[in-house]
């Protein structure tokens, strides 16, 4: 899975900054943030993985990297978990959206996050849910919803509709009210 590159001893340089596995485009994921040490060297990365049915937990996540790690640089470097959340891409309206946090790792610094993502994804508008809740305190319920379709393999496009009406201020199409004759 890694690149074996001579960069002058530096071993982490093969790994990824960012690998976000879509095998359901377009569904939620949960990430990890991770930082891998391995002698003088450090690196911080994100890995994140959505599968069809059901969702990785973000302790899974953690031993996929440690295994792929030790599989492909055959080196045992040590990997802590920084915290965990969700992400969901949405490259049609080129939104990446960030929020929660892991059971075993809790939340990760999202600002470290949102700057490791804009490098791979420059032309992304990335959306830290956290910072839109004081403003648009409906989100939090929406995502939450998210969440638990995510672990059946749904796909969220009425609820996604639903938050760009939110945070564009559109008025939700209702029903005429009937007269007393209808």
């Amino acid at each position: 899975m890694f690149a074996q590159k001579n960069n002058g001893g530096k071993v982490l340089s093969a790994i990824p900054t960012v690998a976000l596995i879509e095998s359901n485009p377009g569904c939620p994921m949960k990430f990890v943030l991770a930082k891998i040490v391995h002698g003088e060297e450090e690196r911080i990365v994100i890995r994140g993985n959505n599968h069809v049915v059901g969702t990785p937990t973000h302790k899974l996540l953690k031993e996929e990297l440690d295994y792929v790690i030790k599989r492909d640089l055959k080196i045992e470097p040590k990997v802590e978990i920084l915290g965990g959340g969700w992400i969901l891409i949405e490259s049609d309206a080129k939104n990446i959206w960030l929020w929660g946090g892991s059971v075993y790792y809790g939340a990760p610094d999202y600002k470290v996050v949102k700057t490791i993502l804009e490098e791979r994804y420059a032309d992304y508008r990335i959306l830290i849910v956290s910072d839109l809740l004081p403003k648009y305190p409906q989100l939090k319920q929406l995502f939450s919803i998210i969440e638990k379709q995510s672990t059946a393999g749904t796909y969220p496009a009425a609820r996604m509709a639903q938050i760009r009406r939110v945070l564009a201020k559109e008025p939700k199409s209702e029903a005429p009210e009937r007269g007393p004759n209808d």
